[in-house]
């Protein structure tokens, strides 16, 4: 894992490195999501785009590639019976959504 400087200074608080870094990565990631949908507003296409967001499942915390993931209240890790996780979460989002079409709820599948 790894994360630019400009990233894990946002999270002076977190001392863990593993934890800081993947906090980075996440910031980084939500940092590039609010430029894609700025660049969708710009273009005036954002009233007619379907953006989802989809999780695989919990995070690997005790084996696995162990990247300062926490699954908490949640128990178990990636790769165990129990996942870490309630499901794999989704979110769907659609400024323009009419009455009458239907949006399936967040699920394992889309």
């Amino acid at each position: 894992m790894q994360a630019v400087e400009k990233y894990s200074a946002r999270f002076p608080g977190i001392t863990d490195p593993k934890r800081r870094t993947y906090a980075a990565m996440l910031s980084a990631m939500d940092d590039g999501i609010g430029r894609v949908l700025a660049e969708l507003d710009a273009i005036g296409q954002r009233d007619n785009t379907l953006v989802i967001f989809h999780n695989d499942n919990g995070g690997p915390t005790t084996r696995n590639a162990v990247n300062g993931s926490r699954n908490t209240p949640l128990r178990g890790s990636k790769c165990e019976r129990s996942g870490g996780h309630p499901g794999s979460p989704s979110d769907a989002m659609a400024r323009n959504h009419r009455p009458g079409n239907h949006v399936p709820p967040p699920g394992n599948h889309l």
